[in-house]
């Protein structure tokens, strides 16, 4: 019996050796699968905020279209603070005629 005990030893021995480098073998791989696991969360990561940019851009490029669209004059000077020549003589007319009214 002792014999059959023996081989029973080595055999358990033999398969603790086997599952001990197995799981050397699943902690490498583990390893290795959480570096790919953390390069495909960037790669998404990264798409995302590619699809932020697109989006921004196409925000400024419609706004920008809108802009040309609006005309040369708004878009040189969009606060204007001076009255054009034309309204200023027109005021400067209506205060004349409205003049000899006020003075009553």
């Amino acid at each position: 019996m002792e014999k059959e005990e023996q081989v029973i030893v080595e055999r358990l021995e033999a398969a603790a050796t086997l599952l001990e480098k197995a799981l050397s073998w699943l902690e490498e791989r583990q390893g290795a699968l959480s570096g790919e696991v953390e390069r495909i969360s960037a790669t998404v990561e990264q798409s995302r905020r590619e699809t932020e940019l697109a989006e921004r851009l196409s925000a400024a490029e419609r706004e920008l279209a809108e802009v040309k669209a609006a005309g040369p004059s708004s878009v040189l000077n969009p606060m204007r603070r001076t009255v054009p020549a034309a309204t200023s003589e027109m005021s400067a007319k209506v205060r004349w005629m409205c003049a000899p009214l006020t003075r009553h």
